[in-house]
């Protein structure tokens, strides 16, 4: 239940000790451990505890051999193509928002560097040039909370909010954002 995500997500983040959860987060990170609260990973047996950010569900759900197969026939038949403007901001700001849902409540410094470095790399590298600018302005307007992990969450969503309103989209509720980006929707529709 929604509930028992927030809880499981309120306790997590809780510990007194920054760096011993940032330990911990990160341990879990390296063994593929989940971060999830029980129940929260969908109905599929298969999936409790597990991930969704550290796994191929297709692994899971169709067997290594099987996905080997449909992926080189697919592979076949559909050329890659280079993103388009849309495609790549689609996709880039799937992976901020991931990166910022996975984000320790209290990072440690080494964590708050490496996260705003990134953030200020990101926005310079991106190979839309006006996206790029803007970023920038923004980032240097409005910097990245990179030391709590819930700021960093509002503050990304709000910076994604702020394109969403200069191309005509609606804003996304950005008190929804670790339902979008993390655990999945609390009606299941997310559920494996």
């Amino acid at each position: 239940s929604r509930q028992s995500r927030r809880a499981r997500y309120e306790f997590e983040n809780s510990a007194d000790d920054a760096d011993q959860g940032a330990a911990s987060s990160s341990a879990t990170a390296a063994t593929g451990d989940s971060q999830k609260p029980p129940g929260a990973a969908g109905r599929n047996p298969l999936l409790e505890g597990v991930c969704r950010a550290c796994i191929d569900i297709n692994d899971v759900l169709a067997g290594r051999r099987k996905l080997q197969k449909t992926s080189t026939e697919q592979a076949k038949s559909t050329p890659e193509c280079p993103l388009d403007q849309v495609s790549l901001g689609r996709k880039s700001w799937s992976v901020l928002h991931t990166l910022a849902a996975y984000y320790p409540d209290k990072p440690t410094a080494r964590q708050s560097a490496d996260m705003d470095a990134f953030l200020r790399s990101f926005s310079r590298l991106f190979p839309c040039p006006h996206c790029s600018e803007e970023f920038q302005a923004n980032i240097a307007k409005s910097p990245p909370p990179v030391r709590d992990g819930r700021a960093l969450n509002r503050w990304l969503c709000d910076q994604h909010n702020l394109v969403n309103e200069r191309l005509g989209k609606p804003k996304f509720d950005c008190g929804k954002v670790l339902d979008r980006w993390r655990y999945g929707w609390p009606d299941g529709s997310c559920d494996y």
